[in-house]
């Protein structure tokens, strides 16, 4: 039987909701789950994350053609603190979503970097 793991996130719905668990073995978790499912050899196919494309080059072949994706802007990264970012001293970033980081990480360099303190301390949290 096929073994197959997904992200268990309503934007995956679309291309996980028709998969027959009679067929399938069909495993569900946080995107770092998954990516180390697939990259071990846990799963033989995966919806994965872009970052753990990246960070798994050598273990994964993509499928053209089938993504999660939007044409516009996307409000999946969320940067939350109890002051605003010009009193940030330290950001957690949250390891259960790679692409999440490496997104967040961007806008803490970019667009957002005239607006956090020169000293913020950027910590890679365990998922």
């Amino acid at each position: 039987m096929i073994r197959i793991a997904t992200v268990g996130y309503l934007n995956a719905r679309p291309l996980t909701s028709r998969l027959d668990p009679s067929r399938y073995t069909i495993r569900s978790g946080h995107p770092f789950e998954v990516a180390e499912w697939l990259a071990s050899g846990a799963v033989d196919l995966a919806l994965v994350p872009i970052g753990a494309v990246l960070d798994h080059a050598r273990a994964v072949r993509l499928v053209p053609g089938v993504c999660i994706g939007a044409l516009g802007p996307v409000r999946s990264v969320v940067l939350a603190g109890s002051a605003p970012p010009h009193a940030w001293r330290r950001v957690y970033l949250d390891g259960v979503s790679r692409t999440s980081v490496l997104l967040a990480r961007l806008l803490l360099a970019g667009p957002l970097a005239g607006r956090v303190g020169a000293g913020l301390e950027v910590v890679d949290a365990p998922p």
